[in-house]
């Protein structure tokens, strides 16, 4: 995903020639102050970071496709949520981090967006990952999962994924808001930020399917981006995340998914359908979000 670094006067759409090789690199997304390049040659479709300079960079006049290859990291943990058997044991296609439901999955398993999906009621039904991710959230990281809830602004916050430390001074979590608005929460060390949409993303009543995807990049901003846009943050909760330090970030409780694991407790239940879970080790490009919609 390459390297922090400043640029000035670079955006979507520029070259940049580079001083190493004298060749032409397409700036394809910019996050802050990261830049995604891609190599013009077909035949060498890695991204590469160059630091801008003015003299180097060249104005594109062409119309530019989104037709390129998109190079997607691998997730550090999937839960494509197909499982329909008699045991609980909800799959970690990574082969790492298998989960484990409150009953059999096939008590639990729904036509999804991608194959099968599981049904949490809101009140029991979580699947416990078995693992806190604390190496991840101490990085830039990316959530990306598919919901569909019964009812798009409960009563009350209903927690997608979710865990707390025992302190109460470390936490992450994912939730959808009673105001059919996004939230995330994310505490390091005793100092809190909390993220929320602008705007209400969930209609009132049984809702259809939506992708939600939430990107940290560490000690700067937290993004959240709905059906592969980014969205509008609330002026107080701007996902400004520079008084943080992420590295600090301390965790003894195993990640939910469909609820929160408060300091070994489920609470704040999901009600409704849940498919294609994935967390990535790195913050995701919008080009990247983007690929994830994909049905």
């Amino acid at each position: 995903m390459g390297q922090m670094i400043k640029a000035r006067n670079l955006s979507v759409g520029d070259f940049i020639r580079s001083p190493q090789k004298r060749k032409r690199i397409l700036v394809v997304e910019t996050v802050g102050s990261e830049i995604f390049a891609r190599g013009l040659d077909k035949k060498d479709i890695d991204r590469h970071i160059f630091l801008g300079k003015e003299d180097m960079v060249e104005k594109v006049t062409d119309v530019i496709t989104e037709t390129s290859v998109i190079d997607m990291p691998t997730p550090v943990a999937y839960w494509k949520m197909d499982d329909n058997t008699d045991n609980t044991v909800v799959k970690d296609e990574m082969g790492t981090y298998n989960g484990t439901a409150q009953r059999n999955t096939n008590l639990m398993s729904a036509d999804g967006i991608r194959g099968r999906a599981l049904r949490f009621n809101g009140s029991s039904d979580y699947v416990d990952t078995g693992e806190t991710f604390q190496t991840i959230f101490r990085n830039s990281f990316s959530v990306s999962l598919w919901v569909k809830p019964d009812e798009g602004q409960p009563l009350i916050n209903m927690y997608w994924v979710g865990n707390r430390d025992d302190s109460a001074y470390n936490r992450f979590g994912i939730r959808q808001v009673f105001d059919g608005t996004i939230g995330v929460a994310y505490e390091s060390n005793n100092i809190y930020k909390f993220t929320q949409s602008e705007s209400v993303n969930f209609s009132s009543g049984q809702e259809k399917w939506h992708n939600v995807v939430v990107v940290a990049v560490a000690d700067m901003q937290m993004y959240i981006y709905f059906d592969g846009q980014k969205v509008d943050l609330k002026a107080k909760y701007d996902g400004d995340l520079s008084s943080m330090t992420f590295a600090d970030f301390t965790m003894d409780q195993t990640l939910f998914l469909g609820a929160r694991n408060l300091g070994g407790s489920d609470s704040l239940h999901y009600e409704g359908l849940m498919d294609s879970v994935g967390i990535f080790d790195c913050a995701l490009s919008p080009l990247q979000v983007k690929s994830l919609q994909k049905k």
